[in-house]
């Protein structure tokens, strides 16, 4: 099985914000591993670092690696929390899962769908 790492930096398809569709087709089919944590973060951070550039015409780093690692992690603990075990079941709750979660959230918010 390849490395998650190597689909992603192979990758051609990756949306601006958001993990491909195309590379968690691949985890979920059972091509390419799946994401660790810490790569996540670094998958994430690139992402959004490359978001801000496009953006803003430079990068702004707003957490480390670490950070968003703890923060993925967070928000996966609170959803295993919140939700239960059959609408876990019911979404495929995992890593992935979850940083789509927060790339619709973010959308949201920005596009003013939701106010908090």
């Amino acid at each position: 099985m390849a490395h998650c790492w190597q689909a992603y930096a192979h990758s051609t398809s990756w949306a601006p914000s958001c993990l491909s569709a195309d590379h968690c087709d691949y985890v979920y089919a059972g091509v390419v591993a799946e994401p660790t944590i810490s790569e996540l973060a670094v998958i994430v951070q690139n992402i959004n670092r490359g978001a801000r550039e496009r953006k803003e015409g430079k990068i702004i780093q707003k957490a480390n690696t670490e950070d968003v690692g703890m923060g993925l992690e967070f928000v996966y603990e609170l959803m295993k929390e919140i939700l239960s075990p059959q609408e876990q079941a019911d979404i495929g709750l995992d890593m992935i899962v979850v940083e789509h979660t927060l790339c619709k959230f973010s959308r949201a918010l920005n596009r003013k769908y939701i106010v908090l």
